[in-house]
């Protein structure tokens, strides 16, 4: 039996790809408001991860790095607090990037 083997390197790689992904590609940070693409997980998990002058992150700024960011998905998130903005969709403010890691890596990590 196959057994893997983890180690906190893979954390510290999401963390850069995160912060990577947050900072957007050009085009998008010249736009009034920066929108990104959703993120994916490797278990196949959508969710949107947000920052920018406009939206619920620190610094309030187009180009980071980010301490924390602003998270929408599909169901409620244990242990953060959120606004249910629609029915099913929630919107937290503010997390911070370690927890948004932590949640990326529940679902396998990002997808590549």
């Amino acid at each position: 039996m196959f057994q893997r083997a983890f180690t906190f390197e893979p954390l510290e790689a999401t963390v850069e790809l995160l912060q990577s992904h947050l900072r957007g590609s050009e085009s998008q940070r010249v736009a009034p408001i920066k929108t990104l693409p959703p993120v994916l997980c490797a278990d196949g998990t959508t969710f949107s991860v947000q920052a920018s002058d406009c939206h619920g992150c620190a610094p309030r700024c187009l180009a980071g790095p980010y301490l924390s960011a602003e998270l929408c998905c599909h169901g409620p998130i244990d242990g953060l607090e959120g606004d249910e903005v629609l029915p099913g969709v929630f919107v937290y403010r503010y997390v911070p990037l370690p927890r948004i890691v932590a949640v990326i890596n529940a679902h396998g990590g990002f997808s590549v």
